[in-house]
């Protein structure tokens, strides 16, 4: 027996698999999954709920394997505990190879400081062409309001991927689908126990390019969910049936956050930083910048602490903290100073759900301030240093957020999308030609998210190929202050002469702007931006001695609601003028404007290639 200390089922499963893929053995077929498989069992045991979880997962290791590897990660944290694992490798002879030695680390996740999710990492013995790896492990899951999510493909192609819900008929469950069109789905009593089964075959592998949607959107994958249980003596329990629940869930992981003692320290800084400041919105716009710029964003994912914020004066005496614990010392400031402001729970735009659909914490990521003034909400994320007071950051762009108004009602409501005019690249520039040179110097500056993009760097202009450069970022103020960095420098093979004309193209510069904000003209698939925005050049080209102007390009303009061009050249003495600009208003370039997108692009790039062209004075 493989498997004794495991369930029966598990074994017979492998068994089965084992023999119906010696065969396959021998074809030497590319590396697939054969199976993936997920367990839920809810049990209601002397009141209390209890959850685990079985996993299989089979792999059938094939030639194609340049780019795989036999290691194998198993997640765990204090709100799934991994109770077992069993792996091996069964080789093409027949022959059972375990996995010995199993190590624990932390899963290291981008922009997070601590975070108590770890792996347990493994690698498969034997893995050659022709052999069949094994994994099999158990959880217990801790948390009733985290059930996770299950996902019906993987990182190769999946054969058949299957989940199953055992559950206690006191337990009524519920679910948000998505994307599974091809995913077939049964329910059935079985004794004393409701069982939901999903099926799907040949699932396709999933993978995230450049400018598109995260794979949320597009895989397909069920979320299930508790919305209430019933005691012994018929007590109705809800856990996540609305999005009541979730709010009353939430609200009461707030409560550890109230201020009783030290509130001093919060008002001393409210009145020294309010201090002859008339207006509510200029006092929350100060309150704002001072925790923008003096509380360092540091993520932390540690069980519950990755929900509860910390109390506001505990933030501000250590002066850093993540998003939730932000958002309370905002929240604790600006209410006293009289303004209107509350927590608020959000989903990133990763994230594809709406919380009337999946009222459950799976449907948000992160925390930010509300505020109230004038009766219009500010949203205020403090966690970027560059954001400008009253915009919000571009990652909640069109996506819902709870809104907490009182222990008990609460709010959604949709965070507005920044336009392009909000976000605006703009170089200013003088132009020196010659026929051997060209000497440019001039000013970038950013406003809105395009602030970002300059800060403490030199935005594309080290691709340029230069002789001598010079870039200095200028001072600012606060956030809301204009990013500027000034530049000079000199360019070889900037101009071309021939049959005794001098060619130069003045969007040369601009074009690398547009490399890296600009979609491709050539799209086969709808393309996400991370914010609308606007390019802009004013170009003074000065005329070198002993030349004149041949020709001089028409302008041109073409418009539409989502994206658009403007270049206007005009002759002046001693130089030309050229004012170039280019916008795209969207957060996508939906399946629908591919088609206009690509003719508007291609006309764009017509009147980017084209040259002023001068003559010698005779």
């Amino acid at each position: 027996m493989l498997l004794i200390n495991y369930r029966n089922d598990i074994l017979i499963i492998l068994s089965v698999l084992f023999l119906a893929t010696s065969s396959w053995a021998k074809t030497l077929s590319p590396t697939v999954i054969t199976l993936k498989k997920r367990v839920l069992h809810i049990r209601l045991i002397n009141d209390q709920l209890k959850i685990t979880a079985d996993n299989v997962l089979v792999i059938q290791h094939g030639q194609q394997r340049t780019d795989l590897s036999p290691l194998e990660r198993v997640g765990y944290s204090k709100f799934n505990r991994l109770l077992s694992i069993c792996a091996f490798t069964v080789t093409p002879r027949g022959d059972t190879l375990r996995v010995t030695k199993f190590s624990d680390q932390s899963a290291v996740q981008s922009g997070v400081f601590y975070d108590d999710y770890m792996e347990r990492v493994f690698l498969f013995p034997g893995v050659i062409a022709g052999a069949i790896s094994y994994l099999y492990y158990t959880e217990e899951l801790i948390e009733p309001h985290f059930l996770g999510s299950y996902y019906f493909n993987s990182y190769l192609p999946v054969l058949q991927s299957e989940f199953e819900i055992y559950c206690d008929k006191q337990i009524q469950l519920a679910f948000a689908s998505f994307n599974v069109a091809s995913v077939s789905f049964q329910q059935k009593k079985q004794r004393k126990q409701q069982v939901y089964q999903w099926k799907a075959t040949h699932v396709p592998v999933f993978q995230k390019a450049h400018g598109e949607t995260n794979i949320s959107y597009r895989a397909p994958h069920v979320i299930p969910r508790i919305a209430y249980y019933k005691l012994a003596d018929k007590t109705k329990v809800p856990i996540l049936a609305t999005l009541k629940d979730l709010y009353t869930w939430y609200s009461t992981l707030l409560d550890s956050t109230e201020e009783k003692t030290h509130t001093h320290l919060l008002m001393q800084l409210v009145d020294s930083l309010t201090a002859g400041i008339n207006s509510t919105e200029a006092k929350a716009k100060a309150i704002f910048h001072w925790v923008q710029q003096n509380i360092q964003y540091v993520a932390f994912e540690d069980g519950y602490g990755g929900l509860v914020p910390r109390k506001a004066t505990e933030v501000l005496r250590k002066r850093y903290g993540d998003c939730k614990d932000m958002t309370a010392l905002l929240v604790a400031l600006m209410r006293r100073a009289g303004i209107e402001a509350y927590f608020a729970w959000i989903g990133t735009r990763r994230l594809p759900y709406r919380y009337l659909q999946l009222p459950t914490p799976m449907t948000d990521n992160h925390m930010i301030a509300a505020a109230k003034i004038d009766n219009r909400w500010l949203f205020l994320d403090a966690t970027d240093p560059e954001l400008p007071f009253g915009l919000p950051s571009a990652m909640i762009q069109g996506k819902e957020t709870l809104i907490g108004t009182s222990r008990h009602t609460y709010e959604v409501t949709t965070i507005p999308i920044a336009n392009a005019a909000q976000s605006v690249l703009y170089d200013s520039a003088q132009v020196i030609l010659a026929p051997d040179t060209v000497r440019v110097s001039g000013y970038i500056s950013g406003s809105g998210y395009m602030k970002g993009e300059l800060t403490g760097k030199n935005p594309l202009l080290a691709e340029r190929t230069l002789l001598i450069s010079q870039w200095e970022t200028q001072p600012r103020g606060s956030s809301d202050t204009l990013q500027t960095i000034t530049y000079r420098y000199q360019q070889h093979h900037a101009v071309i002469i021939h049959n005794n004309q001098l060619y130069f193209n003045p969007h040369t510069a601009f074009a690398k702007y547009q490399e890296k904000w600009m979609p491709p003209q050539h799209l086969s698939r709808p393309w996400e931006l991370e914010y609308a925005f606007t390019l802009r050049q004013r170009q003074w080209i000065e005329l070198p001695a002993g030349w004149q102007l041949a020709w001089l390009p028409a302008n041109a303009s073409e418009q539409h609601a989502a994206f658009g061009f403007d270049i206007c050249y005009e002759k002046k003495a001693g130089g030309i003028l050229v004012n170039h600009m280019v916008f795209v208003n969207t957060l996508s370039i939906t399946e629908q404007q591919l088609s206009e997108w690509q003719t508007w692009m291609e006309n764009y790039r017509h009147h980017l290639r084209q040259n002023i062209i001068l003559y010698p004075i005779h």
